[in-house]
């Protein structure tokens, strides 16, 4: 995959479709796809661990990162769908709100 040099712009056509979350549809939207692909991998319970540190693998550049990448995943996978539906309530707050209005 190649990406564009704007994060924003990356299109991710192969990409699993997480657009429901813990069983709740996704209504938070960054205006950034590949930000909210990655949110949406992290919070979804469906994707592992591994599958997640693969997915995060271009970012992380040490073992110690990508070490620190899996216990987050793990954080999430421990959590209720009613704690990962919340999550999606925070976002979105997070986005709707003034300080994100400009973008």
């Amino acid at each position: 995959m190649t990406f564009e040099a704007d994060p924003c712009l990356w299109k991710f056509s192969s990409a699993p479709d997480f657009h429901t979350v813990a069983g709740t549809p996704s209504s938070f939207s960054s205006g950034c796809e590949k930000l909210e692909y990655l949110l949406n991998v992290t919070i979804a319970p469906e994707v592992s661990v591994d599958e997640y540190q693969k997915i995060m693998s271009p970012y992380v550049s040490t073992s110690t990162a990508n070490d620190a990448v899996g216990e987050l995943k793990e954080c999430f996978l421990k959590q209720s769908n009613e704690t990962l539906a919340n999550v999606k309530v925070m976002l979105t707050h997070i986005y709707n709100s003034v300080s994100c209005d400009p973008y």
